[in-house]
């Protein structure tokens, strides 16, 4: 198993979490309103696009429908695109133009995140804070968190700053140990690593 989590790595990634942080992609974040060639580019087949207008669409930002976004993230998502796919979880999640379903919440997040996106680890993450679809479990929840901050993502930065006061130290060393196993399962690397050992011990 590669380790990317130690004592001295969670200290790092509390305190340093501007840098770390720096470009971060993020789903559902994008351009206030749909210009023309966001609307071409969708209607031309863009992947990044369709995910992009389904989510203007999906925040009152552009015309549409909850039918029409969900169609996008679909046709978007059958296209490889991870934040559409992510999309698609928090949608059934919270039922929002779909029936909610925490079953396919959860495919949907693990899917996108075997594919490398951050913010479906953040995700699963809430699920298991929330106990949507699986036994609450705060701890679980914090490992996932902690690599979806390691890999950028900046609301599970939030969420760690939140939750780590409250988790006793003791179970620190459990926590990167899971930590370590999440990131071993779903290949993920610490943003901006070019090796295993670049945040590891």
């Amino acid at each position: 198993m590669r380790k990317f989590f130690g004592g001295l790595v969670a200290i790092a990634l509390l305190t340093n979490a501007a840098p770390l942080l720096a470009g971060a992609p993020q789903a559902h974040n994008s351009a206030k309103t749909a210009d023309a060639s966001v609307v071409d580019a969708a209607q031309a087949g863009d992947a990044n696009a369709q995910w992009q207008l389904g989510v203007l669409i999906d925040e009152g930002k552009y015309p549409g429908t909850l039918d029409q976004a969900i169609n996008l993230f679909r046709k978007s998502a059958a296209q490889k695109n991870t934040d559409a796919i992510a999309s698609l979880a928090v949608m059934y999640a919270n039922g929002r133009g779909v029936p909610q379903d925490y079953a396919a919440a959860m495919r949907y997040y693990q899917l996108a995140a075997r594919l490398g996106n951050a913010h479906a680890l953040e995700g699963l993450g809430v699920l298991y804070a929330n106990g949507q679809g699986v036994p609450a479990d705060e701890k679980e929840a914090v490992a996932y968190w902690l690599v979806a901050a390691a890999a950028g993502d900046s609301s599970a930065m939030s969420l760690l700053n939140e939750k780590l006061t409250s988790i006793d130290p003791k179970s620190n060393a459990m926590l990167y140990d899971r930590a370590n196993q999440i990131a071993d399962a779903y290949g993920i690397l610490p943003r901006n690593a070019s090796s295993p050992t670049a945040l590891g011990n």
